[in-house]
Formats: structure tokens, sequence, C-alpha cells
């Protein structure tokens, strides 16, 4: 089920129900974690059942938990976290809260 946040930005990085794969079989969390891949294609996981078992991997849980996790403290009491679920995760590690939001 898509979450509310999916639904409003288009990204589903914030549940995990998207799978990205590079031209040459790597995982990618997402198409601009080009450099970061979770996985690769007939190393980690050779098919479909393979895939699913990966994705049960405790680090590979521990990443999407925290992606979906509030970025800061202030998210966490916002009334728009549902629709905008604190935006593209790139722009908080590549900026931080600092610029992202009034502190």
């Amino acid at each position: 089920m898509q979450s509310r946040v999916d639904a409003y930005t288009g990204c589903h990085i914030y549940s995990g129900s998207g799978i990205i794969m590079a031209p040459d079989g790597r995982l990618l969390p997402c198409n601009h974690f080009c450099d970061n891949p979770l996985g690769e294609l007939g190393k980690d996981f050779e098919n479909a059942a393979e895939y699913l078992q990966f994705r049960k991997k405790s680090e590979i849980i521990d990443f999407y938990k925290m992606l979906a996790s509030y970025p800061h403290e202030k998210c966490q009491s916002c009334g728009y976290w549902q629709e905008c679920g604190a935006g593209c995760r790139i722009n908080w590690l590549y900026q931080g809260a600092d610029q992202l939001i009034k502190i």
C-alpha cells in the first residue's frame, strides 16, 4: 500500500516500495543515490526470491527505517509531515537542517 507521503511526492524511498536497478545490476535506493548501491544483482541476489530475502536483512531494513524517519525533531510535530515527508532526502544530506528549516 502506498503511503500518503509517497502519494504526494511520488518518491518511493519513504516506504521502500520501489526498486531501481542500474544498467550494470546495482540496486539503488533512488535514482539520486547512484554512487551508493544497496546491493548488486548476481552478487547479493540472483532472482526475485533471493531479492525478497535480501530485503529482509537487518541492515537493509534499518536503512529504509532511517530514510522514513524524521530528519529533524521539528518535523515530528509538523502538521505537514504526511504531505511532504520533509522532502527529498538528498537535500537533507547535502544542505542539512540549518539550511532547510528556520531553527
